[in-house]
């Protein structure tokens, strides 16, 4: 069972801050934010203890809300942790350097500020773009796409 702990914020230690204590469906002990108004925390502690029982009844799938989660991150973000990974690999600056280059490139032309609103026809106007421009190489356009 969820408990909720109050905490005094402000300068003055005047404003309480309720907290949610709960063992999450792995066994983890968290410590989730709430809100100035107790009953409202512990109505998020109630949603959070349902969904800790759908998940261990499996009512819930764990994958398919970390791919919920994932998806609701900026393109920003994404880019940012893919950096991240290829830093992290031991890639070649220069590899970084251009591949973080295309995916931008792309997403400036696609206009698309999260990852899941990528589809197929925008790689390939994108594409068409890069062919009619005729800078580049059939190679390096794939190279561009297999980046993105």
């Amino acid at each position: 069972m969820a408990s909720i702990v109050a905490r005094k914020v402000g300068s003055r230690k005047r404003e309480t801050i309720y907290y949610v204590v709960y063992q999450d469906a792995s066994g983890k002990q968290r410590w989730v934010k709430g809100f100035h108004d107790k009953r409202e925390t512990e109505a998020l502690a109630h949603h959070l203890e349902d969904e800790k029982v759908k998940l261990r009844r499996g009512d819930i799938d764990p994958k398919q809300e970390q791919r919920k989660s994932e998806r609701a991150k900026s393109i920003e973000m994404h880019i940012a942790e893919y950096r991240a990974s290829l830093e992290a690999k031991g890639n070649s600056p220069n590899h970084i350097a251009y591949t973080i280059k295309d995916i931008e490139s792309f997403v400036a032309h696609a206009k698309v500020g999260h990852s899941s609103a990528v589809a197929r026809p925008m790689v390939d106007r994108w594409v068409n773009t890069l062919l009619a421009a005729g800078a580049d190489s059939r190679s390096t356009i794939n190279r561009r796409v297999g980046s993105v």
